[in-house]
């Protein structure tokens, strides 16, 4: 059966920007497994970091996946990006990944914003982006980890907006730890085509991330129907991966155990009926 998560980054605040009050919550709903902010993770120190995965390992919650994986300031495109700090990156990454346990680190394309202006995503970036990832993933496999790529919609300044762009790029790459994420809510804004995504998840597709699209709220028992038949669809093409959700939760301690049980209902009947 696929396995459940919740992405702590949406359910994180000013006053507490890791989501460790969400913790505990996580993991009494039901869900398998946490993923959690890397570039939120990254700036800590040794004991900031080890307080932090206690945190986890006293719910007995295990964190599998990374995601928002640039910390500020890190420019992976563009002139000012410099290979020492994108070495000194991917080195504390991996090595983070490897202490929390996490198997899959999820990122977005490069943002628009890292680059001057004039910059030439095209003539440029691409080259450089290609750069990154053929490093990023080398250490990664050394290690056992998967990269996955995320599209997001263009009103969040990603150059990487649809699946098809992201394999573009990654195919020719030839890296077997070097894969794709769909996020539903930024696949529906960006009006990504989903009979391409059933095409390509059997193979290339190994998280998805899942939320209300009104809002980006967690997922509501009212559009079950719709859940199940994009979970049954994907699992019928040969989705195997996992599934989390990313979303906002107005009211926490309701909304994370109902969309757990929404979820894994939909999870069950789109396994059996899609054998």
């Amino acid at each position: 059966m696929l396995s459940l998560g919740c992405c702590l980054l949406l359910l994180a605040n000013d006053q507490d920007r890791l989501g460790v009050g969400a913790i505990d919550l996580v993991k009494d709903s039901g869900f398998d497994y946490a993923e959690v902010s890397l570039a939120r993770i990254y700036p800590l120190s040794d004991q900031e970091f080890a307080d932090y995965l206690k945190k986890f390992q006293d719910a007995k919650l295990p964190v599998e996946v990374f995601n928002n994986s640039f910390p500020m300031g890190l420019k992976i495109i563009g002139p000012q990006r410099e290979e020492k700090v994108i070495d000194a990156y991917i080195q504390r990454a991996v090595a983070l990944a490897k202490a929390m346990g996490v198997e899959i680190i999820t990122m977005c394309g490069p943002i628009r914003d890292m680059a001057p202006a004039d910059f030439s995503w095209e003539e440029e970036g691409i080259a450089q982006y290609t750069n990154f990832l053929q490093k990023f993933s080398v250490a990664a496999a050394e290690e056992g980890l998967t990269l996955a790529i995320e599209p997001i919609w263009e009103a969040e300044h990603g150059c990487v907006n649809t699946l098809k762009q992201a394999l573009e790029i990654i195919r020719p790459m030839k890296m077997d730890n070097l894969k794709l994420m769909v996020d539903l809510f930024h696949m529906a804004k960006q009006g990504d085509d989903f009979q391409y995504l059933l095409d390509i998840c059997k193979d290339w597709v190994v998280h998805v991330h899942f939320a209300e699209i009104e809002g980006r709220v967690y997922p509501i028992e009212a559009n079950k129907k719709q859940y199940e038949n994009i979970i049954r669809q994907m699992v019928e093409h040969g989705y195997r991966g996992r599934i989390s959700v990313e979303a906002h939760a107005p009211n926490m301690k309701q909304d994370l155990p109902a969309a757990y049980t929404v979820l894994s209902e939909c999870v069950k009947e789109a396994v059996e009926n899609g054998k």
